[in-house]
């Protein structure tokens, strides 16, 4: 099977499909994202792995376990009967969540570089080690109900549509490309939902 004149699994279409379906359903405020997320995350470390990108499979795993924890944070018995939360506050980061993304960031995306250009045969270490530490910092925020988090998941988009491409993953980076398109509609939900309830705090 091809696409656009390259190779495609089904696992991989299995993962974008899946990762569409959360992407989507987080846009619209649904607790199903995290399930959802969770089977595509799975799907996504064997393909990354194949792949060798590493970092990005190890990404998979960490978003395994954030998914388990944004389900709970979200679940319909903290947040809202009908299992989608609109009820709750939409915020700005705060001044120590800036910072921690300062102070925090650049240091993951050096450790991880460094290991993948030193110890593996990964053909774009920092570009992989950048996706990680800018999505493990908007998977962060998006549980923590930051709208932040949008625009740090439009800045891995377009870091990763070029990498996936290269790394003959065509699917993956048009999903990408997607997926661009549904964070701005997610930041403009996120914003309506914040205004609505009179929670425009910074």
């Amino acid at each position: 099977m091809t696409f656009f004149g390259q190779p495609l699994t089904i696992l991989e279409a299995i993962a974008a499909i899946t990762g569409l379906g959360s992407v989507v359903l987080a846009a619209l405020m649904h607790v199903l994202n995290w399930p959802v997320g969770i089977v595509s995350v799975v799907c996504y470390f064997v393909v990354f792995w194949d792949a060798k990108l590493y970092a990005d499979a190890f990404l998979q795993a960490m978003f395994a376990g954030l998914c388990f924890w944004g389900w709970f944070a979200w679940s319909p018995g903290r947040v809202s009967p009908d299992a989608v939360p609109v009820s709750k506050p939409v915020l700005n980061m705060t001044k120590l969540d800036t910072l921690g993304a300062v102070l925090l960031t650049p240091l993951v995306l050096l450790g991880i570089g460094l290991i993948l250009q030193n110890g593996t045969d990964s053909p774009v270490p920092w570009l992989d080690a950048l996706i990680v530490s800018l999505s493990l910092l908007a998977t962060v925020l998006q549980a923590r109900w930051r709208i932040e988090c949008w625009f740090v998941w439009m800045a891995v988009d377009v870091v990763a549509i070029p990498v996936y491409w290269m790394r003959a993953l065509p699917l993956t980076a048009v999903l990408y490309a997607i997926f661009l398109c549904i964070c701005i509609r997610g930041w403009r939900t996120w914003n309506t939902v914040r205004h609505d309830v009179g929670l425009n705090l910074v």
